[in-house]
C-alpha cells in the first residue's frame, strides 16, 4: 500500500488488490485461480514442485514475477482417448445421467471434472499393447516390420486415435486355459476380427507350439474357464453346481465311484474312476511324459496309469471291474 515514505516507488500501490492483480497477476486462458482457503489469498506456486498445487490444479506463470495454482484444462485420462469438443471446450456432463454423444462415455478427467471421453483405443482381450512414452505403438495391417517379432498387428478396440490410426502393435498374453474351448472343441479365430461368439474371446490355442507371434494359432474361448479333469472330463458337481472338492489325503471325501484328482485350475475335485487304463506311455528322452491335460501331449491323451498319475498315452486298455465295486 502507498506510503508516504515509497510514494515514487514502482511497486506502490493504492489498495491490495491492485497489488495482487500486478504481482500475482490471473491464470493464463482465464483459468480458474486457487484461492487458499486459510489466507484467502491466490496459492503461490514453484516450478518443479510436486505437491505445491492441490490435486487437479498444476503450477503456471501468472505474471513475471510469480506463479499460482491454475485449474487443469480437462483431459481424458487415457492418452489414446479423446474428449468431444464442443467450440473448443470439452463437453462436461454428469456420471448420473447418460449426456455423451454415442461413442463416448462420461470419465472423470484429469482436473476431476467430468467430460465426454471417447473409448480409448486398446488391444483385444488377452493381448497388451506395445507403448512408447505411455503412447500405444500404431501400425498398418499386412505390412512386415511394422511391429516387433513378438507382437501382432491388431485392429483395436475403441475410437481411432486423432490421426485416424485404428490398429496396434498388441502383444499375446494370454492362453485359452484347457477346457475352455468354444463348445469343447478348437474354433479358428484372428485377434481383433469379431468372429467370435458372445462370450468368448480370441486368445492363443493351448495347442499352439510356435514362439513366434505371427505364428501363432489362436481360437475362440469361453471367457468363464471350464474346470475339469486330467483326462477332459468334467469333475463331479453339486445341484447348485458348486463343485464337489476333495483332498488328496482323504479316500473319503468323493463317492465310490469318483476318486480325487488334480483338476485343471489347479485345485483338487472328485472326477470319475477311468475307465481305461494307460499300458503305452508317450515317451520322452526315454521316459513317459508327465501330464494335466490333453493339451501337454504331443500325442495321445492325457491317461491315468496305474501307479495313480497322468501320463501322455498313445495306447489304452478297456478296464473291467469287480461287480461288488
Amino acid at each position: 500500500v502507498r506510503e508516504k515514505v515509497c510514494a515514487d516507488q514502482l511497486n506502490s500501490f493504492t489498495n491490495v488488490d491492485q497489488c495482487i492483480d500486478y504481482c500475482i497477476g490471473s491464470c493464463p486462458r482465464n483459468l480458474p485461480l486457487y484461492i487458499n482457503p486459510s489466507s484467502q489469498q491466490p496459492q503461490l506456486c514453484s516450478k518443479g514442485e510436486a505437491n505445491g498445487c492441490p490435486l487437479g490444479y498444476e503450477c503456471m506463470q501468472s505474471s513475471p514475477f510469480a506463479r499460482v495454482c491454475c485449474k487443469q484444462s480437462p483431459r481424458c485420462p487415457s492418452p489414446e482417448s479423446s474428449s468431444f469438443s464442443m467450440g473448443n471446450e470439452a463437453l462436461k456432463c454428469s456420471p448420473d445421467h447418460d449426456s455423451c454423444p454415442r461413442g463416448y462415455a462420461c470419465t472423470l478427467a484429469t482436473n476431476l471434472e467430468h467430460i465426454c471421453c471417447s473409448r480409448p483405443l486398446q488391444c483385444p482381450p488377452g493381448l497388451a499393447a506395445l507403448r512408447e512414452k505411455t503412447v500405444p505403438r500404431v501400425c498398418t495391417i499386412g505390412v512386415p516390420g511394422t511391429c516387433p517379432p513378438d507382437h501382432l498387428c491388431v485392429r483395436g478396440e475403441g475410437q481411432p486415435l486423432a490421426n485416424g490410426a485404428a490398429s496396434l502393435c498388441c502383444k499375446p498374453e494370454e492362453t485359452c486355459a484347457a477346457g475352455a474351448s468354444y463348445l469343447g472343441h478348437a474354433q479358428r479365430c484372428t485377434p481383433g476380427d469379431g468372429r467370435c461368439p458372445s462370450g468368448t474371446r480370441c486368445l492363443v490355442s493351448p495347442h499352439s507350439l510356435s514362439k513366434s507371434a505371427v505364428d501363432l494359432i489362436f481360437e475362440c474361448c469361453l471367457s468363464t474357464v471350464i474346470v475339469t479333469c486330467p483326462d477332459g472330463t468334467p469333475p463331479l458337481k453339486r445341484r447348485n453346481h458348486a463343485l464337489v472338492r476333495c483332498s488328496s489325503s482323504s479316500l473319503s471325501d468323493c463317492p465310490s465311484s469318483f476318486f480325487c484328482d488334480e483338476l485343471s485350475d489347479s485345485s483338487f475335485g472328485c472326477c470319475s474312476i477311468p475307465q481305461e487304463e494307460c499300458i503305452e506311455a508317450f515317451t520322452q528322452n526315454g521316459a513317459a511324459l508327465p501330464c494335466r491335460g490333453n493339451a501337454d501331449c504331443p500325442k495321445g491323451s492325457c491317461t491315468r496309469s496305474s501307479d495313480g498319475k497322468h501320463y501322455c498315452c498313445i495306447e489304452k486298455v478297456q478296464l473291467v471291474y469287480d461287480a461288488i465295486n
